[in-house]
């Protein structure tokens, strides 16, 4: 009987040392690419296959250990500190994507892509330099735009959310059509019936049509007397709030943000009590508004726990058909909407 190749004999075959070797085969983002490409084509050739047992063991073993794996550059355009002043969603997604880059061995190192007039060939020239090979691409601020040009083949890339147009890279995003039905549903079981929704064209870019794709699907499932067309406008505040809500007398508002809320107020309508109101995405755990936590630290970790797969089996550069991984949100009832039944615990 044949003995089975062995690391040794890859090493022997290829010239590396037997640890680059193992290195390589686990993917360690350690190795280069173009090592890691030769020896595991050389490991193809001599039919090496990984035991299972002792891959799962070997993995076991590292977990165990505090070692440092790499940075990954976390490219941003905005002011940090000034941000999550005012801004929980940045901040939370921020915390929780370096909590969870420390967890994997690796350092969330933070770089303001408009500091110094950077081109993208001199920020690519820096990020190799630093070593950085993972990046992840927080939202873009303040608008929905195209990402400086680098060259994206030295880089596994993971954005989040839909605000960078192009690169057309791996992403990480929230699951907006599944908030939508969440929020319609939860609103229904209140007693609503003519939920309207007013929305910004800046935050359909950023949801990819998702948000607005799916109450649009939902009107159309509903009796005719209760549909009601979205208030879809660029201006914030929307000049002709009033005019929709005689139009269409919704008995709740589903936003995007709370913005609508002082608008009502002017209009000398009570919350609850004359209109309920919601948001699409809460303001935060101290927000007295009702509505959808999109759970920024679940995405923060998801995005870091997607760059640091694509870099441990070496997927550099953009891909043809990039894939997304959704986080789900849930749904926060607060006194903006009418009593249920009974409040969940902890709301």
């Amino acid at each position: 009987m044949q003995a089975r190749p062995t690391l040794r004999d890859i090493a022997k075959a290829t010239g590396y040392h037997f640890t680059t070797v193992g290195l390589a085969i686990r993917g360690d983002p350690r190795i280069l690419p173009e090592t890691a490409n030769a020896i595991r084509l050389a490991a193809q050739k001599l039919g090496y296959v990984q035991d299972a047992m002792l891959s799962a063991l070997s993995s076991y073993r590292h977990s165990k250990q505090s070692r440092f794996a790499g940075l990954i550059g976390y490219l941003h355009t905005y002011d940090l500190p000034k941000d999550y002043v005012t801004n929980h969603r940045s901040r939370a997604t921020h915390f929780a994507a370096e909590a969870r880059a420390k967890d994997l061995g690796f350092k969330l190192e933070p770089i303001d892509v408009r500091a110094g007039g950077l081109s993208g060939k001199r920020l690519t020239a820096l990020l190799q330099a630093r070593g950085i090979r993972g990046l992840v691409l927080p939202p873009l601020m303040p608008l929905p735009d195209h990402f400086m040009e680098l060259d994206w083949e030295q880089f596994v890339t993971v954005a989040i959310g839909y605000s960078i147009i192009t690169p057309k890279t791996y992403r990480a995003a929230f699951n907006q059509a599944y908030s939508m039905k969440l929020a319609l549903r939860e609103l229904r079981q209140l007693g609503y019936r003519r939920i309207g929704l007013q929305m910004y064209h800046e935050a359909d870019v950023r949801t990819n049509v998702n948000t607005l794709g799916a109450y649009l699907a939902d009107q159309m499932r509903q009796p005719e007397a209760e549909r009601i067309p979205p208030l879809f406008t660029a201006e914030i505040p929307p000049t002709n709030f009033s005019q929709w809500l005689d139009q269409y007398q919704p008995d709740c508002i589903l936003a995007a943000s709370d913005s609508p809320l002082s608008l009502l107020k002017k209009l000398g309508l009570k919350v609850p009590e004359d209109i309920g109101f919601a948001v699409l995405s809460r303001d935060g755990e101290a927000s007295p508004v009702a509505g959808i936590d999109e759970q920024s630290d679940l995405l923060g970790a998801s995005a870091v726990d997607f760059a640091v797969s694509l870099l441990q089996t070496n997927q550099h550069g953009l891909p043809t058909y990039p894939r997304v991984v959704l986080v789900e949100s849930r749904w926060v009832w607060k006194p903006t909407l009418r009593l249920p039944t009974a409040v969940p615990a902890g709301s």
